[in-house]
């Protein structure tokens, strides 16, 4: 039974919230602080009903040190942390297994994308008209503050190239750090997502295609703030990118259409 199916025979819980962000985070116990601060007034202009999910992916620095009790209380923060650093898939499985919001959120803890654009996925979200809001940074009216080293650069394009070949032939950019979703568009493809690394961006529209569901694109401002990797790393990465993509077209995910 899929959870749309749960969701419709009461076998799982409606959402009891209106929003949900989640930050995937790994060592990132230098920025948290200030990104919670600005997400938390961000979402204080649109509702009283949210909460921002820190899914910590075993971080080894002063992540864990911080008062996440009073983070709770005082700025609706559920903090959960994994022993082991497993990635970015699995963080973000973690934080949207709890999440509670009728909208579902999620970015880079490091911040970005300009959070505007969340109050812009929001509003698409909140209309009902689709059930998917991605940023995407190829769009005309989109902007790009900061560049990454050419090496960088190049490694993108190569990926982004051969995931438009052998996946999401219509989908320009995939690894935009801002995607929304409604409940139960987000909890039906969570049963089914299986990569734990950074392609999981990929496979989540890929899930969401798969399943018709309706998406959406958005324009951002985007401050570049990729970290400078060596070639063995980057290459590296490559290579997990074009193994992730094989994994997502081969996989066997147990696909049922929304209707």
């Amino acid at each position: 039974m899929t959870c749309l199916q749960l969701i419709a025979n009461g076998l799982i819980m409606q959402p009891n919230l209106d929003i949900s962000i989640i930050l995937p985070s790994y060592n990132e116990g230098k920025c948290l602080p200030n990104s919670v601060e600005k997400i938390y007034y961000c979402l204080r202009t649109i509702t009283d009903s949210f909460e921002i999910i820190i899914s910590d992916d075993g971080s080894s620095d002063n992540t864990l040190s911080f008062d996440w009790a009073w983070y709770k209380k005082e700025r609706n923060v559920l903090y959960l942390r994994s022993e082991s650093n497993y990635g970015k898939g699995k963080a973000l499985r973690k934080g949207f297994s709890i999440a509670k919001g009728n909208v579902i959120l999620f970015m880079d803890a490091d911040l970005p994308i300009d959070l505007s654009a969340i109050v812009e996925v929001i509003a698409i979200l909140r209309s009902g008209t689709v059930d998917v809001v991605y940023g995407d940074r190829k769009l005309m009216l989109s902007i790009i503050i900061g560049s990454g080293t050419l090496r960088r650069r190049i490694s993108s394009k190569v990926v982004n190239l051969f995931v438009q070949q052998v996946l999401l032939p219509n989908v320009h950019d995939t690894q935009c750090p801002l995607k929304g979703f409604n409940y139960s568009a987000l909890k039906a493809i969570n049963e089914m997502a299986v990569i734990d690394g950074y392609s999981t961006d990929i496979e989540l529209l890929y899930l969401a295609i798969k399943q018709k569901m309706k998406m959406q694109n958005i324009p951002v401002k985007w401050y570049d703030l990729r970290a400078k990797p060596s070639l063995p790393v980057v290459l590296k990465t490559v290579l997990l990118f074009y193994r992730d993509i094989v994994l997502i077209k081969v996989w066997r995910y147990p696909l049922t259409q929304k209707n």
